[in-house]
């Protein structure tokens, strides 16, 4: 049901971030490179044999992460369980996106087909968000508020800066993962759920 969104979503959270994706069986392969995170596999709804293939891949590392999208079926819960589940809860979520002013403390820095915008306060990076355009996709990523600035609306100027400079590349959608916190600032905005979201990674 989510195959093709969670596709259009990878790709571009992948080009956000400069990396290499790859299909891999009914989900993706991305090399992520961090010391932490070699390789972050990417799932919608796998069936259970996908499921057992996918455990298997990433069961012998804990740099080896595994992302699924929307529901689990219970024999594939079954497969996962041999893993480490990041206790972290997180929503992909997408909006129409439509033009909006760029907010005079919004600095905006683009390479092509990526910005990244950062809000400043005093000469302080205060809040910060990056973006890919795909076609008419815009793939928000990294949207973070430093702690000494919170709940002063920061992050609603980041978005409205990403999204600006996305519109004008013509962008008309953009999609998200949001973490527990930051859904509720985009849920405000006008982003809708589309499905949770689970990461496990492997033991050893």
């Amino acid at each position: 049901m989510h195959q093709a969104f969670v596709e259009r979503w990878v790709v571009g959270w992948a080009r956000s971030r400069r990396l290499d994706v790859q299909a891999d069986g009914e989900g993706w392969r991305v090399l992520v490179g961090a010391e932490t995170r070699h390789e972050e596999y990417v799932v919608a709804e796998p069936s259970p044999a996908e499921a057992v293939r996918f455990a298997h891949l990433v069961e012998p590392r804990f740099t080896s992460w595994l992302t699924v999208v929307g529901g689990i079926d219970p024999q594939a819960l079954v497969a996962f369980g041999r893993l480490d589940r990041i206790a972290r809860v997180e929503t992909v979520m997408e909006a129409p996106l439509a033009s909006v002013p760029l907010p005079s403390d919004v600095v905006v820095e683009a390479a092509g087909d990526v910005a990244h915008v950062r809000v400043l306060v005093d000469g302080t990076v205060a809040a910060r968000g990056q973006v890919a355009v795909v076609g008419r996709d815009a793939v928000f990523d990294r949207i973070e508020t430093e702690p000494a600035f919170r709940r002063r609306g920061l992050g609603r100027r980041v978005v409205d800066g990403l999204t600006a400079w996305s519109v004008a590349q013509g962008a008309d959608v953009g999609l998200l993962l949001a973490s527990e916190q930051g859904r509720t600032l985009y849920r405000s905005a006008g982003w809708r759920d589309v499905a949770p979201a689970v990461t496990y990674r492997g033991f050893a």
